[in-house]
């Protein structure tokens, strides 16, 4: 009978330390989850984010070229042609019209 003991005392010994060893794995799996979870929310910022700068860039690059056009123009109205018209691009701003340069009045 006190072998029978002893033998039961191990065996629940044994037992508990599989039921600690279990609960620390799961604490383990559950950290594992939460980080990959934040690294989902991060990766998702981080596209979203990207994808806003493209569309910068993209938006930056036509308003360069806007301003190339229309420092390109007024270039040519200032000192460019001594006389005539610049051309009228329909697609500026209104703000830049078709003017006629006169360089003798000035």
């Amino acid at each position: 009978i006190t072998a029978i003991t002893e033998s039961v005392s191990k065996v629940k010994g044994l037992v508990d330390e599989v039921s600690v060893a279990s609960r620390q794995q799961a604490q383990g799996i559950d950290q594992v989850s939460q980080a990959i979870a934040q690294m989902e929310k991060v990766t998702q910022t981080t596209a979203a984010t990207a994808e806003e700068s493209a569309a910068a860039g993209e938006e930056l690059s036509a308003q360069s070229e806007t301003s190339l056009a229309i420092v390109g123009r007024l270039n040519a109205l200032v000192g460019g042609a001594s006389t005539g018209t610049a051309p009228v691009d329909s697609a500026q701003p209104s703000t830049v019209r078709e003017r006629t340069v006169d360089r003798r009045a000035a």
